[in-house]
C-alpha cells in the first residue's frame, strides 16, 4: 500500500518573511542601532556605516507603489513561477523602498501611488510535491477577498 505525502507549504528563500498568527505577513528587515538605518533584505553589517552590530527589524505591510512593470519572458531558464507578472518598487510606510514582485489577476493593474499590502503567493510545485510560497504586494482590495 503506497503512502500519500500531504504537500507542504515551503517558503522561495527561508528568513524573508514573518507569519504571525494574525496572518499579517511582514518582511524582516535589518535597523542598524549605530546610524538607525533600515534596509530590507537583513544582512550580517549595516550598508551604510558597517556596523557589525546590527537588529532584525520587521517592516511594514503596507505601502505605496512608486514604479511597476510588466514582466512578459521568465527571467532565467530555471524559473519556475507565473509568467506575465509585474515587478516595481513599494514605498513602505516611511522606513524605506523595496524592489519587489506585484501580485495581481491583472499585473497591468498596477499605477504609481497605488496603495498595495504584503501577501504571500503559492508559486509553483517543487519536486518534492511542496507548494513553493513567495511575497509580493497585491493592490490592499484584492488582499481582503
Amino acid at each position: 500500500m503506497m503512502e500519500s505525502k500531504l504537500s507542504r507549504r515551503v517558503a522561495v528563500e527561508p528568513g524573508i518573511w514573518h507569519e504571525p498568527d494574525d496572518g499579517k505577513v511582514q518582511l524582516i528587515g535589518m535597523r542598524c542601532p549605530n546610524c538607525g538605518e533600515i534596509t530590507f533584505p537583513k544582512t550580517s553589517r549595516c550598508l551604510y556605516c558597517q556596523n557589525e552590530e546590527v537588529e532584525e527589524y520587521l517592516l511594514k505591510n503596507e505601502g505605496t507603489v512608486t514604479a511597476a512593470s510588466v514582466v512578459t519572458r521568465p527571467p532565467a531558464k530555471h524559473y519556475r513561477g507565473p509568467v506575465p507578472f509585474a515587478i516595481g518598487f513599494v514605498e513602505l510606510e516611511d522606513e524605506l523602498r523595496v524592489w519587489t514582485p506585484l501580485a495581481s489577476s491583472d499585473p497591468e493593474v498596477f499605477k504609481s501611488g497605488m496603495e498595495v499590502e504584503l501577501v504571500l503567493q503559492d508559486l509553483y510545485q517543487n519536486d518534492e510535491g511542496d507548494t513553493v510560497v513567495g511575497f509580493a504586494f497585491t493592490p490592499k482590495e484584492e488582499a481582503l477577498r
